[in-house]
């Protein structure tokens, strides 16, 4: 599919998606397409954010730009994962880089949706 979040279209489509194919798309959107390690570093680690925030176990993937954003942070994503220690190690190490890559892709998303609500596709429009 093409992700084009600016399509009403595609933006009711995207919060019905199931968790791994919503984390897919906002990984393509924000993919860097560089072929330097730092960016691609980023890129691979934006992905598995988005893919813990969209796949937690037991919770329905996200339904709304905003409850996407409050799944991007450090002490939701440990929370939701409890049962797998090691990823709550692996966000604990992503948030040392520079600049912190939890926080850096939640003001990333922030932008977006503001982007999205001003062009009018209802980024804070949900599918409940």
């Amino acid at each position: 599919m093409s992700s084009n979040f600016f399509d009403p279209k595609f933006t009711a489509l995207l919060w019905t998606m199931n968790g791994a194919a919503m984390a897919q798309e906002f990984a393509e959107m924000f993919d860097e397409h560089t072929r330097d390690l730092a960016g691609q570093y980023f890129a691979e680690a934006r992905a598995f954010v988005l893919s813990l925030a969209c796949t937690a176990p037991g919770i329905s993937p996200p339904r709304s730009m905003t409850e996407l954003i409050k799944r991007i942070e450090p002490n939701w994503l440990t929370t939701a994962w409890a049962r797998e220690p090691e990823v709550a190690a692996e966000v604990a190490v992503m948030q040392t880089a520079k600049p912190p890559i939890v926080t850096e892709l939640a003001m990333m998303l922030r932008g977006l949706a503001a982007d999205m609500n001003a062009a009018g596709t209802g980024a804070d429009s949900d599918v409940r």
